[in-house]
């Protein structure tokens, strides 16, 4: 109604925070859930999980993405630690949570990534100067992280 909140025609707004390493991708999950408590770490693929786990991540504050609901969600930052290859699958998760954004932490090491050329995209990031504990975020990263999704669901 007379354009005063404009609603983002890709759904729900995607934060990305990238890291060099998984290694480094599992500290942070596990520092942001030593700072608040009630943060709820999401993950699509069981893999994942184990993964956290082995880490010495937060073991209970962690979910599988089709196991979360708007319940489990409400009053507690939703953070998600891996994107789906889908971004049509993520945003009907969101919208279902009733997320007004999201938080998506990955690595340069996650499948997605590797897919599109991460260990290139390593390689320049280190020569660069950027160090493992450094956060990779801006709009560009996401638009791009997109363009992947979109990449996959054209060949599927």
């Amino acid at each position: 109604m007379f354009g005063l909140v404009k609603k983002s025609p890709n759904g729900v707004k995607v934060i990305d925070k990238v890291w060099l390493s998984k290694r480094a991708k599992w500290r942070a999950c596990t520092q942001m859930v030593s700072v608040d408590a009630s943060v709820l770490l999401v993950a699509w693929f069981e893999e994942t999980i184990h993964e956290l786990e082995k880490s010495e991540g937060p073991n209970g504050n962690i979910v599988k993405a089709d196991h979360v609901s708007y319940d489990k969600t409400r009053g507690r930052l939703v953070v998600f630690v891996e994107h789906y290859p889908l971004s049509s699958v993520e945003q009907r998760l969101f919208t279902k949570l009733q997320l007004k954004e999201v938080p998506v932490l990955s690595s340069l090491e996650d499948p997605l990534f590797m897919t599109f050329g991460g260990e290139q995209t390593i390689e320049i990031m280190k020569r660069l100067g950027v160090g493992d504990e450094e956060i990779i975020g801006h709009s560009m990263v996401t638009k791009s992280i997109r363009r992947a999704q979109e990449s996959i669901a054209e060949k599927t």
